[in-house]
């Protein structure tokens, strides 16, 4: 463990420093747009958010393939690496082609008049899409400091391109839109001179089981990362859709800073998760071992979280006064319930990620169900922004418990298969895959 720590120690500082910019990006906002354009600007990029969650998993799948060819075979890796950079960058395309049709439609929902608005939102998601695939690249060759410069240099870049074309130029929304989607056509550039040395092996076809299981990872990932991703975004696309816009600029603003609670927290997910995979492939003392980093985990981000959360909620409206100014005050009672809900959102995300690592992929099922069940209350009986926040923090808690009983059940159903092997039997219930013995 102490080892993991260690190389997983200056990623995690870098991408978390990065989080200041995030949040200085949105002070640039605040002070240079009207409360309502921040409201349009947080429910588009909450929107691209939620479609993002296809682009994250990519990330994923693109290191762990990357990772399986990369030592042996140079060739392979220059392969994977070009494909997967036309075929990103004929997605990117066909994303912001295909979206400007749909603009309007789109435009209506968050209440956006402008056309081009749109356009640009889905701009911000294909260079998102590219900047990711980069990323992946890095991660599979093992040169994580790179990849996390590469996640940080993000809110850095539209820190540094706001200040420029809102503060200096002086645009609205749509120059806040511009500033949030170049970072990432200029790091998937950065990323791509980074992979230069890929260029000098011969190219080598790589395995169909490569294809296969890359296909197959985001398959499967894309659902759990849409369902998470959706619970941190859908609220403030909600409010958009269903109130004025001054409510949607308060509630986004709350929600901007309720975020705090949840980024604070799950950065122990990118240290704890190769351990779980680690406990689970050694198979030995499964109890154990295999509940030991999701004990770390929880107990690690229940800490940071909830600090956070208590910290939000006893300086909610000095903190909104200083940070967006007076007009933002009123959102107090929103940022106390929403820091708590992320708080507790961060220990699903905790459990959610144990388990998929297990390959106990049934946690897809209380995601679909808790975020279908917000939405159907939010729709039905919402009467104002509080309620929204209410919804939200009433499911999440419900679904953690659904998503801890998920988990036990696995370890009883676990351990009631390792008990039979030592007789000479197969529990068929088990969720771990099995092989008949000889």
């Amino acid at each position: 463990m102490r080892q993991l720590l260690a190389l997983y120690f200056l990623p995690t500082i870098i991408i978390n420093l990065s989080y200041v910019f995030a949040f200085f990006f949105q002070f640039v906002l605040v002070h240079a747009l009207t409360v309502g354009e921040v409201g349009a600007f947080n429910a588009s990029f909450s929107l691209v958010n939620i479609l993002m969650a296809p682009a994250s998993i990519m990330a994923f799948a693109l290191s762990r393939t990357v990772a399986r060819v990369s030592a042996n075979a140079p060739g392979e890796l220059r392969v994977v690496v070009e494909r997967s950079a036309m075929i990103g960058l004929v997605v990117a395309l066909a994303i912001v082609v295909i979206g400007s049709a749909v603009a309007r439609p789109l435009g209506r929902l968050l209440r956006v008049e402008d056309a081009a608005t749109v356009v640009l939102a889905l701009t911000l998601l294909a260079g998102t899409l590219l900047h990711l695939l980069a990323v992946g690249w890095l991660q599979g060759v093992m040169r994580y400091v790179a990849a996390a410069v590469m996640l940080a240099g993000v809110p850095t870049l539209r820190f540094l391109f706001g200040v420029l074309l809102l503060m200096v130029v002086g645009g609205g929304i749509d120059a806040a839109l511009v500033a949030a989607a170049v970072p990432g056509f200029v790091l998937f550039a950065a990323g791509i001179l980074a992979m230069g040395n890929v260029c000098t092996a011969p190219r080598a076809t790589p395995a169909p089981g490569v294809w296969r299981g890359l296909l197959r990872f985001v398959a499967v990932g894309t659902p759990a990362m849409l369902f998470l991703f959706a619970f941190c975004n859908i609220d403030i696309v909600l409010v958009r859709a269903l109130f004025s816009p001054g409510d949607s600029g308060l509630y986004a603003m709350a929600a901007v800073l309720g975020r705090i609670p949840f980024l604070s927290a799950t950065t122990v997910v990118n240290v704890l998760f190769p351990e779980t995979v680690r406990a689970d492939l050694s198979g030995a003392d499964t109890d154990r071992l295999a509940m030991r980093p999701l004990a770390y985990g929880l107990a690690i981000a229940a800490a940071l979280g909830l600090a956070a959360a208590v910290a939000l909620a006893l300086l909610a409206e000095p903190l909104l006064t200083i940070f967006a100014g007076p007009a933002y005050a009123p959102a107090a009672a929103l940022l106390r319930i929403i820091a708590f809900a992320m708080a507790v959102l961060a220990l699903v995300q905790i459990v959610a990620t144990y388990m998929l690592a297990r390959n106990q992929f049934l946690v897809l099922l209380p995601l679909a169900i808790a975020l279908g069940t917000f939405a159907a209350l939010a729709l039905t009986f919402a009467t104002g922004p509080l309620w929204i926040a209410v919804c939200l923090g009433m499911t999440i808690i419900v679904l953690l418990a659904g998503c801890l009983g998920l988990v036990f059940l696995g370890r009883r159903t676990r351990r009631h298969y390792y008990c039979n092997r030592q007789k000479g039997m197969i529990c068929r219930t088990s969720w771990r895959p099995w092989k008949p013995e000889n």
